[in-house]
């Protein structure tokens, strides 16, 4: 939900937010323009850079997929006693920060052996 809430964004900027590397980016681009869910055009100041923007079709998807996981994680705390659900929110919020103050993990593309 990275574009829907943020609007366009470099290829790089994508990257960074989701926490995968540059190949993996413009291969997940490149499906999705395929799919006809987002657009791509080069950046007005640096040629090199690409800007990735979601097509309305994109926007829709991506307001389903967060109403979906919204209700997913709604039934999955109303199924928690009440007087826990506090301590279980709050360790999630830890583990978002947590999560956000960690480096990115980068996979290196290596061949099997």
């Amino acid at each position: 939900m990275v574009m829907l809430a943020k609007g366009e964004l470099s290829q790089q900027e994508l990257g960074t937010e989701l926490g995968i590397d540059k190949s993996n980016v413009a291969r997940l681009c490149a499906k999705m323009v395929d799919a006809g869910h987002v657009e791509q055009r080069s950046s007005e100041h640096d040629g090199r850079s690409r800007r990735v923007s979601l097509t309305g079709a994109g926007k829709r998807l991506a307001r389903e997929v967060d109403a979906a996981s919204g209700a997913r994680f709604g039934a999955l705390l109303s199924a928690l006693p009440k007087s826990r659900r506090g301590l279980v929110l709050e360790a999630l919020q830890h583990l978002v920060g947590a999560l956000d103050a960690a480096p990115p993990v980068v996979l290196e593309n290596r061949k099997p052996r």
